[in-house]
């Protein structure tokens, strides 16, 4: 009985990883916290910002019908990233809120990233390194 808890314990921590991982949210998160920080209080197209994060998330074989504009700018409405926008004749600008990003992507981290090895020593799996690992 014990055996069988602790084996449903591990694969809920196994499943909860593997969510962190394949959410594009977090992706999201990860990416504006890393390697966005050079447009602190810069406006910076959508459409720029969707072409990096595409080559930042994305493995050759996935899909990527559903990543475009509209999706990566209600995902930055629904996670509050964004400071100001401007609608411009070539598209929408938005200046990101970094900071915020930062701060959202340490709850996942502290939350299912850190974990115990069978030894007890902890180790640290970033969410680039589980991505590129799979």
């Amino acid at each position: 009985m014990a055996e069988t808890l602790k084996t449903a314990e591990k694969l809920v921590l196994e499943r909860k990883g593997e969510d962190v991982m394949e959410n594009r949210d977090v992706s999201l998160l990860d990416f504006i916290s890393t390697n966005v920080e050079n447009y602190e209080g810069e406006f910076i197209s959508v459409t720029n910002l969707l072409k990096q994060f595409k080559e930042y998330v994305l493995n050759e074989d996935e899909d990527d019908k559903y990543l475009n504009t509209r999706w990566l700018g209600r995902a930055l409405k629904r996670l509050s990233l964004i400071k100001e926008k401007r609608r411009l004749s070539r598209g929408v600008d938005v200046m990101i809120n970094i900071e915020k990003a930062k701060e959202k992507i340490k709850l996942f981290r502290d939350k299912w990233i850190w974990r115990k090895n069978k030894n007890g020593n902890t180790k640290n799996r970033s969410i680039k390194q589980n991505r590129k690992t799979k």
